[in-house]
């Protein structure tokens, strides 16, 4: 199927794989991979994180969850932005997963240090556990503290990147 858009570009979809291609460019990802690459907005609206302690807190009601099909996932880069930063020395950011919403695994360590108040962090790519590889794979964000310094989370996301 071809799709002109205002009359200069064409789309083309090819009906056994559900490509999209213009120019012979496949545009599920640079580089022409079937695979595509996708954003996933974990966090979009501020979120304080109350007396963050060193085990972790999720916020209250589960607003930082979401569930997504990552079997074709291989690499996952994180961005995250505080307006209040965590404790400098033990603060992080933590992306979890979990197949059964009861046991959750690090999906991506966002690390202690380089939170710097209204300026983003961005993670270098890293392999997508084998284990979040599945149809349903619920996501969420954990902050890491010191008990005293309430971070306040404006936004989180993850970038999943295919073959």
């Amino acid at each position: 199927m071809k799709i002109v858009k205002d009359g200069v570009t064409t789309f083309e979809v090819d009906p056994a794989t559900g490509n999209i291609t213009t120019g012979g460019q496949n545009l599920a990802q640079p580089g022409g991979s079937s695979t595509p690459q996708f954003q996933a907005i974990v966090i979009a609206n501020p979120i304080t994180y109350t007396n963050a302690a060193s085990g972790g807190l999720e916020p209250a009601g589960q607003q930082s969850r979401i569930q997504l099909d990552l079997r074709n996932a291989v690499n996952v880069v994180g961005q995250c932005l505080f307006s209040v930063a965590p404790n400098a020395a033990v603060g992080k950011l933590v992306f979890q997963y979990s197949t059964d919403g009861t046991i959750w695994l690090t999906l991506l360590d966002m690390g202690t240090g380089g939170y710097t108040a209204n300026v983003l962090k961005i993670s270098s790519a890293t392999a997508v556990p084998d284990g979040a590889k599945v149809v349903n794979c619920l996501i969420r964000v954990i902050v890491v503290g010191d008990g005293v310094v309430d971070p306040v989370c404006q936004k989180a996301q993850l970038m999943f990147q295919g073959a």
